[in-house]
């Protein structure tokens, strides 16, 4: 009966220690410009998988002229290390005003871990008019 009691004991531990390592394997990330609300989800994986971090941003354009909004260019980096290969083109906004972006092992979460920036970049042509803001994205925790 002792054995038992320590066994269970020790499953629970365990099962507690692994969900407490859940909680701190993922971090959102908020930012804004004078157009545009953007949130960063990062969630870092395990190391025995072939993709360590995934990543998802929602871009949330605020102006008055959605239906004007085309011609769309995102460019994802940070301030620790340039990464202007990453860019996405987008010709129009969908009816949800909603752009999102995935992310597969792209180094936010050491990033974010060494206290570094995470910008987007989003250019845009509202009618004839092109537009650029940057958005900085920071813990809300």
């Amino acid at each position: 009966m002792k054995y038992c009691m320590l066994f269970f004991t020790s499953v629970v531990l365990t099962i507690t220690g692994c969900s407490e390592e859940q909680k701190d394997n993922t971090v959102t990330l908020q930012g804004d410009s004078n157009n545009w609300q953007g949130e960063l989800y990062v969630e870092q994986m395990s190391s025995e998988e072939h993709l360590n971090e995934r990543a998802e941003a929602t871009l949330t354009y605020l102006g008055d002229r959605s239906d004007d909004v085309h011609t769309i260019k995102l460019t994802t980096y940070t301030n620790w290390q340039e990464r202007g290969a990453l860019e996405r083109r987008i010709g129009e906004l969908s009816s949800e005003v909603n752009i999102t972006n995935t992310y597969g092992n792209y180094g936010f979460w050491y990033v974010y871990d060494q206290g570094f920036e995470i910008m987007i970049d989003i250019e845009w042509m509202e009618e004839d008019d092109e537009k650029r803001e940057r958005i900085g994205f920071e813990s809300i925790e």
